[in-house]
């Protein structure tokens, strides 16, 4: 995690405008701001995913409104991490302008890439979490495209973190049974290799 100085910039375009009634942490979304609520869990494994909430961002790249009561922003810390891989930990740069009392919009220099998760610490403790598309897809095409360089005890270690997640998925199911047959496969592999 880095914990380098947030900067306050006054050189880039924000939105004055923008007026909350309530405090809290508000991602630009294609119909204004939405709130997003204070996170239950600091990690973020496969078997809490579905907590995360799902928010598309505006076309404009991703905006947050951080309002929060006496607000330190220098404690203030951004990382995104890829949904396929939420233990890989990417910081990103903000752009910070107050813009009201205890408001203050935030940019960053870096594009967040869709199919990942925004985590936003405020100290060493994760508050806020969202991502920006539905992770099962995501972690479908993952587990089927790399199959080829993932172990299987790998992902079934993973798929039943997310099967905890989302119990009746079929896709989910269906793919658990194809990662168990190729565990099987690669036993019998290596039993008449012995032999």
């Amino acid at each position: 995690m880095n914990k380098n100085k947030n900067s306050i910039c006054t050189n880039i375009t924000f939105d004055n405008t923008v007026e909350l009634d309530n405090y809290g942490v508000y991602i630009k979304g294609k119909f204004g701001y939405e709130r997003i609520k204070l996170s239950k869990r600091v990690d973020v494994t496969y078997e809490y995913i579905h907590e995360i909430p799902i928010i598309s961002p505006s076309n404009r790249g991703l905006e947050l409104i951080v309002y929060l009561k006496d607000l330190n922003v220098d404690g203030l810390v951004f990382e995104t991490r890829p949904i396929e891989s939420p233990e890989m930990q990417i910081s990103i740069t903000p752009i910070i302008k107050k813009i009201h009392n205890d408001q203050y919009q935030i940019k960053f220099e870096e594009e967040v890439p869709q199919e990942s998760i925004l985590l936003i610490y405020y100290g060493y403790f994760v508050l806020y979490k969202a991502t920006f598309v539905d992770p099962i897809p995501v972690i479908l095409k993952h587990y089927k495209q790399n199959a080829e360089n993932i172990s299987s005890i790998t992902a079934i270690w993973a798929i039943e973190k997310l099967l905890k997640a989302y119990p009746k998925n079929k896709d989910l199911k269906n793919l658990m049974k194809y990662w168990q047959d190729k565990q099987i496969e690669a036993k019998f592999i290596q039993q008449y290799e012995f032999v």
